[in-house]
């Protein structure tokens, strides 16, 4: 399944041309609260608890290359962006 961000938007407030990728396994999550934790991290809370396998990625684009999956922790994925 990929779970796919979309309307995000640059510390100016510009909404961004792409969206962002997830591929995940396992799981059909519905995002309950999304917070931005400072200008490199953001963290999704989800319905249910997050199940990544081994060979989970990230699918990026030019937009989206270095992004990384920061944890996992129960409901909660932490994405780290690239500078």
């Amino acid at each position: 399944m990929d779970l796919v961000i979309t309307e995000l938007r640059d510390l100016k407030g510009n909404l961004l041309e792409a969206p962002l990728h997830i591929q995940v396994d396992q799981f059909s999550p519905t995002i309950e609260g999304v917070k931005i934790l400072d200008d490199k991290n953001l963290q999704i809370t989800f319905n249910e608890t997050i199940v990544f396998q081994p060979d989970s990625a990230i699918i990026v684009n030019d937009l989206w290359q270095g992004t990384v999956i920061a944890g996992v922790r129960g409901q909660t994925l932490t994405i780290n962006f690239p500078e």
